[in-house]
């Protein structure tokens, strides 16, 4: 954060932040184990302290009472959100945040976030990232047309009502909100 603190005396600057929430779950997990060690004492210095332990752990036990297939994951990911808040709050940048999914319908691996002043960086990163969704979306579309054995060209919601596939797909989400899929079809 001070690298932003001192370039923003310099004028605009933007960053691409890759914030990994597999690390942050994996390393949180050490928590309940008396939260010290090495790996922890990394985590902290990236993220400015030990801040997040406790959002960690709440929203981890918060996850689990609900059921969730995957509360680290959405611990992790509750602290991805709260450093962006963090950054935002004491830099006076901006943050767009992206999470990248390894399947459609799974928690997020890592979070792409774009931190920055001028608004032109916000629309020329949603674009690409809207561009980026949709080619991954349609490989994903292709993948599940070509093993619910459709006839090659051919992929639709339609064509794959009933199969959960068209469901899972678009249960895709971006920062929390539901994400719709982008077309009808795959591209033949």
């Amino acid at each position: 954060m001070d690298v932003l603190k001192t370039a923003g005396a310099r004028g605009s600057v933007e960053v691409l932040l890759n914030f990994t929430i597999e690390g942050v779950w994996r390393i949180g997990g050490h928590l309940r184990a008396g939260g010290t060690g090495p790996a922890i004492s990394r985590a902290d210095d990236f993220l400015g302290g030990s801040w997040w332990h406790e959002p960690f752990r709440l929203a981890r036990i918060g996850a689990e009472s609900t059921g969730s297939r995957a509360p680290a994951a959405k611990a992790a990911h509750t602290v991805a959100e709260k450093y962006n808040q963090m950054i935002a709050a004491e830099t006076g940048y901006s943050v767009l945040s992206v999470p990248v999914r390894r399947t459609p319908g799974s928690e997020p691996f890592f979070q792409l976030s774009l931190i920055y002043r001028h608004p032109a960086a916000e629309l020329l990163f949603a674009d690409a990232a809207a561009k980026a969704n949709q080619e991954w979306r349609r490989i994903f579309w292709d993948r599940e047309a070509e093993n619910a054995n459709t006839p090659p060209g051919y992929c639709s919601q339609r064509s794959l009502k009933g199969t959960g596939t068209a469901e899972r797909l678009s249960s895709g989400t971006r920062d929390g909100r539901a994400s719709p899929i982008a077309s009808e079809g795959c591209s033949t």
